[in-house]
């Protein structure tokens, strides 16, 4: 009986594992192949006749988020991406951009301070202001966008648990 309970309960938790497994998402999943991870915002910015049409994998955290009448423009500070393409806040900002989605996305959900992650090809510059200070911002048209949860994980779409949840 011992044998029969043993291998049981082996294969209740490999099943448990690979549920669990399924379920850990490791961030965006952005085609890198044809990307320059050396074009930086900065980079862009100053070269941008050269990288024009250029595909690239940018993050960081989300400064302003703005609607307007056929489209949606947010202003990110930029920051390396880790392994995971997730902007990695704690080492040097290196530049800002913006992103210009030609469709209405929700501005509570893109607010300041939100973590992005984002790939799309190089368009153009535009020049706006940082406090007192001209800017010249490069400017992504995005074929993804990965918005990071608040708490810095990954999504998830599995949640195990026994007895009452409550959820805000």
């Amino acid at each position: 009986m011992s044998a029969l309970l043993s291998r049981l309960i082996s294969r209740w938790a490999a099943i448990a594992l690979l549920i669990i497994l399924t379920g850990c998402a490791a961030g965006p999943k952005f085609e890198t192949q044809g990307v320059d991870p050396a074009i930086t915002p900065q980079y862009a910015a100053a070269h941008i006749d050269t990288v024009r049409d250029h595909n690239v994998i940018w993050g960081g955290i989300i400064l302003s988020c703005i609607n307007l009448k056929d489209r949606t423009e947010i202003e990110v500070l930029s920051y390396p991406l880790d392994s995971a393409q997730r902007p990695d806040v704690n080492a040097q900002a290196n530049g800002r951009f913006l992103i210009i989605k030609e469709e209405y996305l929700e501005a509570a959900d893109y607010a300041p301070g939100r973590i992005i992650s984002v790939s799309g090809a190089l368009q153009n510059t535009r020049v706006g202001q940082v406090g007192e200070i001209s800017y010249t911002y490069p400017v992504i048209q995005p074929q993804a966008i990965y918005l990071w949860r608040r708490d810095g994980l990954p999504a998830s779409s599995v949640h195990f648990g026994i007895g009452v949840s409550i959820s805000r």
